[in-house]
């Protein structure tokens, strides 16, 4: 609670609470700002235990998550997190994306043999227990005309966060999203959570 009391950018106090809460009680989070395509529930089946996105940059999307309570990568981002802010670790990239990569590459090397994460092994993997399922990322293909995939409103506007939808990886092109709903105008949607609250600067002194 120390972390997220004394953190004022309102992005990073979400990062915090949604690992802390998806650790002990599972479920699914999507961002607010975060357009569907498909019912939520379609993300996943029986057997899946962690589902997220890989970001087009290859990191992890931790605005799209679906988990078990418990999971050994939900749990080991809350530990990252401590890190981060404990300056045990470096400030690489946007906290929630960057922790929760890194938790996924430390269970991947205990419990799966070293295993590589790789968009390109396709929706599902299987990990020792765990039973993984990442979509993918990519850039719309957009023309003026619009489409099912990228509507006019999206193609014709100037904001680039609408020129993105989330996939199911492989050459199908099968949109189950978007990481930004349509009328979006700025990265952070006009939700409040890029905005850093005056005075407020996270200390790592008694984290």
């Amino acid at each position: 609670s120390k972390m997220f009391k004394a953190e004022g950018r309102g992005s990073f106090r979400g990062d915090i609470c949604r690992a802390a809460v998806l650790a002990r009680e599972g479920g699914f989070y999507l961002d607010l700002d975060v357009q569907m395509n498909v019912p939520i529930i379609d993300l996943v089946d029986d057997q899946t235990t962690f589902a997220s996105s890989f970001t087009e940059d290859h990191r992890v999307l931790n605005a799209v998550i679906a988990t078990r309570p418990g999971n050994p990568v939900i749990v080991e981002t809350l530990s990252q997190i401590r890190k981060w802010y404990r300056h045990e670790a470096p400030h690489t990239n946007w906290m929630g994306p960057e922790t929760m990569l890194r938790a996924l590459k430390l269970v991947l090397r205990k419990d799966c043999n070293g295993q590589k994460i790789s968009p390109k092994a396709g929706l599902e993997w299987k990990c020792g227990e765990q039973v993984f399922r990442f979509y993918q990322e990519q850039k719309l293909e957009c023309s003026l005309r619009g489409s099912l995939e990228c509507p006019s409103s999206r193609a014709q506007s100037s904001f680039d966060g609408l020129h993105f939808g989330l996939f199911v990886p492989g050459p199908s092109r099968q949109l189950v999203g978007w990481p930004r709903f349509a009328a979006c105008s700025d990265w952070g949607c006009g939700a409040g959570g890029w905005e850093v609250r005056a005075g407020k600067v996270a200390s790592v002194a008694s984290l």
